[in-house]
């Protein structure tokens, strides 16, 4: 199954010089998730790379982003740009301080669980709550702040500020969502409603 298609350009120039070697990246840029992205220009050795540079992110589709997950019944709306610095230094990938943030005006988050979470939900007043909220959730913000260190742990900070106009006579909501994971391990077997779902229990309980 296709998730998604993009079109890549990039212009790069390989210099070598007996044993030295350069390539300097000049553009790299691609249309993804209905949005693009752009590698800043950077310089390395391809045989030792190194380098620091910025992948910038300008209205990628929050709908097509959260399509990748492949879990049924979450769905949204609404754009999203921001900046990733990126370093790799000692076969090592880093990023600090990166980030995504919601466009205005907004836009959407709908969440519909399966039977097997409604279930368990039944049964915790406050897990009931959250989910009621993002059955229609209409956000004016959605900030994503995320850092990668060295040995692998992504941390992830999630803000989410708004209301369901369906629940509570549109009550201002406000979540916040922190994860710290190992990402190597993560991508054997998170899935994210899961991880969604316990954190949310875990901030109402």
């Amino acid at each position: 199954r296709v998730l998604f298609r993009s079109e890549i350009e990039s212009a790069y120039v390989f210099r070598q010089s007996g044993k030295w070697q350069s390539l300097d990246l000049k553009q790299l840029t691609a249309k993804l998730l209905q949005g693009d992205i752009a590698v800043e220009a950077v310089s390395f050795n391809p045989a030792k790379p190194e380098f620091k540079t910025n992948v910038n992110v300008d209205q990628i589709d929050l709908g097509e982003v959260l399509s990748l997950e492949q879990q049924e019944g979450l769905t949204g709306e609404g754009k999203l740009s921001g900046t990733f610095p990126v370093a790799f230094q000692n076969g090592e990938l880093t990023i600090e301080d990166g980030g995504l943030f919601s466009l205005d005006p907004g836009g959407k988050i709908l969440f519909a669980p399966n039977p097997a979470v409604m279930a368990y939900a039944a049964t915790n007043v406050g897990l009931k709550m959250a989910l009621e909220a993002l059955e229609n959730f209409h956000f004016d913000k959605l900030d994503i702040t995320l850092n990668y260190s060295k040995d692998g742990t992504a941390n992830l900070n999630t803000r989410l500020k708004g209301s369901n106009p369906d629940w509570n006579n549109g009550h201002p909501v406000d979540f916040t969502i922190n994860i710290e994971e190992n990402i190597p391990k993560l991508l054997q077997a998170l899935q994210f409603t899961e991880k969604l779902t316990k954190t949310i229990e875990k901030r109402y309980r």
